[in-house]
């Protein structure tokens, strides 16, 4: 079945033409900073909390897990097991369920620097939206603004990085120019989400490139896909489409003006001649 073109833009007598691009990479195998940590009874969303026995991703499954893996990263995993077990003994009584993540959260609340509520909608299709920094509540919002009843919204996880990320990624200098560096460890951070949350909903394309009647002499075939977003200038789509046509403009001309030369080359030595 052939694809539909989403859009097409004229650019110097090319036709740039726009295809969700459905073969794309999860932007969580991608060297990101932050860690997203997610519980859908549906789903596989954000990244594993470990690996299974035969290598395959295992998600957590509920708020406590998430609570525990978040907790070992705020202090270690030894703190954050002994947390655990002393809740488990106690299983039975929900006062100690709430202890459990109340404690941890409040513990990763003082220890790590960026903390965010993730929220989604699931109503024919996906989306995915950050919330508040440090924002540890767990209620449940009409984040997307479309939701009043919040009936097709809900608290997923978070997404976090630690002092160790931040230092690594900004250093410690501040910057009047990009804000401190935890400032620009949470937009980075935010920017992760909205990425995903564009690979979720299918918000990904690619484009193809084809000549107009007025240019079918010049070859231009290059295509590349992996842009997330719609907004073509934004997400580096129209930018990569242009300067292909750009450079195959210029190489035909050169060509041209080669040949040109070539060619009175040649007849002046045949005039010698």
């Amino acid at each position: 079945m052939k694809e539909q073109i989403v859009d097409t833009i004229e650019h110097r007598g090319f036709n740039i033409n726009i295809y969700q691009d459905i073969d794309t990479e999860d932007p969580r195998d991608w060297e990101n900073i932050g860690r997203m940590l997610c519980k859908h009874r549906d789903y596989n969303l954000g990244d594993p909390v470990r690996q299974d026995g035969k290598n395959k991703p295992v998600y957590p499954k509920d708020a406590e897990e998430i609570a525990e893996a978040i907790l070992a990263e705020a202090t270690n995993e030894n703190k954050a097991s002994a947390i655990r077990q002393a809740w488990e003994n106690g299983r039975g009584n929900s006062k100690r369920v709430h202890s459990f993540i109340s404690s941890a959260f409040r513990i990763c609340a003082a220890k790590l620097p960026i903390i965010i509520p993730l929220y989604l909608l699931d109503h024919s299709g996906l989306w995915m939206k950050a919330g508040g920094n440090m924002d540890l509540s767990c209620r449940r919002y009409n984040a997307f603004g479309c939701d009043p009843g919040s009936w097709d919204t809900s608290m997923i996880g978070f997404i976090f990085c630690t002092w160790k990320d931040v230092k690594r990624e900004y250093g410690e200098l501040d910057s009047k120019d990009h804000g401190t560096p935890v400032e620009r460890a949470e937009r980075y951070l935010r920017s992760e989400v909205e990425t995903y949350s564009q690979y979720l909903e299918g918000s990904v394309y690619w484009y193809s490139i084809e000549p107009t009647d007025r240019n079918k002499g010049i070859t231009c075939d290059d295509s590349c896909g992996g842009f997330y977003g719609y907004e073509w200038k934004e997400n580096g789509l129209l930018e990569s489409a242009e300067n292909a046509i750009d450079c195959a403009i210029q190489a035909y001309r050169e060509s041209a003006r080669k040949m040109h030369n070539e060619k009175l080359e040649t007849n002046k030595f045949l005039r010698e001649c």
